[in-house]
């Protein structure tokens, strides 16, 4: 099973962007996007106090710098980071991988970074990871996370209630699903409407 190493520089190429492994260098941006309230809200999924956003957001900083070959930045094609994914693996019941994502700034929604990002992650992890299945989860208020989450062919699991470990505060979420069956021709939709560089 290949993992995130020091050795992997591009991870995979796109048309409007890049992923690349993780540096230390990027968690001064991290820690500039997440300063945003409300996109801190989207990221994590919760409408809370600002110091409740604050306690999220350092702990996260504090998570990402520990495990950092669990981060994917993604970045532009003149080698900006425009965002992250974060991988996390289970293997109870069965071995899939649970993955978040975040753009850093809401210029760059709307303009299909968030879905290209996550189709070139999706096919990377479902070539690269002995898996059966991917999730992920939105607040139920990110209907256009929704949306590009449906895109990608993630279908819906469920509707559920979960508490914030930080701060406690119960967040409503939609959680996701996709296999490689049906990613697989959503891939290659996504490679004809995109004309993939790679």
């Amino acid at each position: 099973m290949n993992q995130l190493t020091n050795n992997i520089k591009t991870i995979a190429i796109g048309k409007k962007i890049l992923l690349r492994e993780y540096r230390t260098s990027d968690m001064q941006l991290f820690t500039q996007w997440l300063q945003n309230e409300e996109l801190a809200s989207y990221a994590f999924g919760i409408t809370t106090t600002k110091e409740n956003i604050r306690k999220i957001t350092d702990s996260f900083c504090i998570e990402v710098s520990q495990t950092p070959k669990r981060t994917i930045t993604i970045i532009d094609l003149d080698k900006i980071p425009v965002g992250f994914i974060r991988i996390t693996n289970v293997f109870f019941p069965i071995p899939h991988i649970v993955i978040g994502i975040m753009l850093g700034n809401f210029e760059n929604c709307g303009h299909s970074i968030g879905y290209e990002a996550l189709m070139l992650a999706i096919n990377y992890l479902f070539n690269n990871y002995k898996i059966f299945y991917i999730e992920l989860d939105t607040a139920i208020f990110n209907e256009r996370a929704m949306r590009c989450f449906l895109k990608c062919g993630f279908k819906i699991v469920k509707n559920f209630d979960e508490t914030e470990y930080v701060t406690k505060v119960k967040m409503h979420k939609t959680l996701f699903r996709l296999n490689k069956s049906t990613f697989l021709p959503k891939y290659e939709e996504y490679i004809k409407e995109t004309g993939k560089i790679s």
